[in-house]
């Protein structure tokens, strides 16, 4: 004769104990995707905006080789004022597009040639803005404070310096 063989009733509870906690961690994993996700477009669009900001800058020291902030005296014929200068016009273009800048050091703007009587008609100019992301939620579950952004950009300048021109050093 065959028998039944009853099963007992605690598997039935360990299946929707075990569904749990596999829900439990697959959300977990999908909260970390997202956050990485998320982390990895800011950190994309903040590389665009730092190369526009390196572009800007450029193309504004190669129209104004003279409007350095690092030289506000010596460089230019009339005092570097703020919001004049190579290095306000490049941090003007994150503000435009949304980045905080909290203090001038977490969007370093370096100009070269640093010498001003170098910058002479038909030399190229090169500016190079470092930005500091301090906000990302993923590297700092990692253990990294912070992620910094570098770019630069080389434009042909189109007019010389007013050291160049009274020193007579450009060709």
């Amino acid at each position: 004769m065959l028998r039944r063989i009853r099963r007992p009733r605690t598997v039935g509870h360990k299946r929707k104990g075990q569904a749990l906690l596999e829900m439990a961690l697959l959300g977990l994993f999908l909260a970390l995707l997202l956050a990485a996700a998320t982390d990895f477009g800011r950190a994309f669009y903040t590389a665009v905006v730092v190369t526009n900001m390196a572009g800007e800058g450029a193309a504004f020291g190669a129209l104004q080789p003279d409007r350095d902030a690092n030289y506000p005296t010596g460089c230019a014929e009339f005092p570097v004022v703020a919001n004049q200068n190579i290095q306000d016009r490049a941090r003007r273009v994150a503000q435009d597009r949304g980045l905080v800048i909290r203090q001038p050091s977490q969007a370093s703007v370096l100009v070269s040639p640093g010498n001003c009587l170098t910058r002479c008609v038909g030399q190229n100019i090169t500016v190079t803005v470092a930005y500091t992301i301090t906000d990302l939620f993923l590297p700092g579950l990692l253990g990294t404070q912070s992620v910094t952004i570098r770019k630069s950009s080389v434009q042909q300048m189109t007019a010389s310096s007013y050291a160049a021109k009274q020193n007579n050093s450009c060709p």
